[in-house]
């Protein structure tokens, strides 16, 4: 599917320069987090039926690879609860982590 797709195959060729810059990038324990999000990255594109479905995983993948390991400076994750700030309304928050699209927020009383 992809190899016949010539705007799949440049995703692909993308996709493929954005992992080896982001695994350069990182240590041994971010290297294997990034191996781990391409195994979760490569199941979800063999689950895809369509080329849509595939053109979309392969967008998001190099998204998440830019922002979060090759530029990760220039695109700072953003303060998305800042009303769950630590000190804010008594309440102790963990900043959000997204892994792999889920959102984990752990909220507790001080």
């Amino acid at each position: 599917m992809i190899c016949n797709d010539e705007e799949l195959a440049a995703l692909d060729v993308q996709m493929s320069d954005a992992y080896g810059r982001a695994i350069a990038a990182e240590a041994p324990a971010g290297k294997r987090r990034i191996d781990a999000n391409q195994a979760n990255f490569l199941a979800q594109r063999a689950h895809c039926r369509t080329l849509a479905c595939v053109d979309r995983v392969y967008r998001i993948r190099i998204d998440e690879l830019h922002t979060r390991y090759i530029f990760p400076r220039k695109y700072p994750q953003p303060d998305i609860y800042p009303e769950l700030r630590a000190g804010s309304v008594g309440l102790r928050a963990q900043v959000p982590e997204l892994d792999n699209g889920k959102v984990t927020i752990s909220v507790s009383k001080r």
